[in-house]
């Protein structure tokens, strides 16, 4: 009986196959949420525009940026400060899009010197991988003598956090 009703299961998976070859024109999408055109997105203020230079600076501000100088200085292993390089290319990524939506060729090209110019100094190409990470002072720093060494330290409150 077993056997039976195992041939019946295989079976059945073996033939679900050919019930589920779907064409892409068999796929619908919801229209207020998806679009077939590139347009700009009312969610981004304007003045995230490549018009405005200070969204021209802040995206320049991560060209040649030094991750790990800046992750000894004002980081450890469990808080990071990241704004340094998530503001610049979140406004580097809102400025690119308002510049494709409005199909505004010069800001294009500005979007993609920019991010030559950030590709070009290698700005995130050093970034700090698990070994880089053990040689941080606030990082793996490690207070038992006990433990072998390279052993993070999980002491909250060695680390900087303060308990509330």
């Amino acid at each position: 009986m077993k056997k039976v009703l195992g041939i019946i299961v295989l079976s059945l998976c073996l033939n679900s196959n050919s019930y589920a070859k779907i064409k892409s024109k068999d796929i619908t999408f919801p229209g207020k949420y998806y679009t077939k055109e590139i347009k700009t997105c009312s969610a981004i203020p304007e003045d995230k525009s490549f018009r405005n230079q200070s969204t021209i600076d802040t995206v320049k501000s991560v060209i040649g940026f030094d991750w790990s100088k800046h992750h000894t200085e004002y980081s450890n292993s469990i808080l990071v400060d990241h704004t340094a390089i998530t503001t610049p290319i979140k406004v580097m990524i809102a400025a690119t899009h308002i510049a494709v939506g409005n199909k505004n060729q010069a800001n294009i090209n500005l979007a993609k010197n920019l991010l030559l110019e950030i590709a070009k100094a290698n700005t995130l190409h050093n970034s700090i991988g698990h070994e880089e990470l053990k040689t941080k002072p606030k990082c793996w720093e490690n207070n038992d003598p006990k433990a072998p060494a390279g052993t993070m330290n999980l002491n909250l409150l060695d680390n900087g956090l303060e308990i509330i």
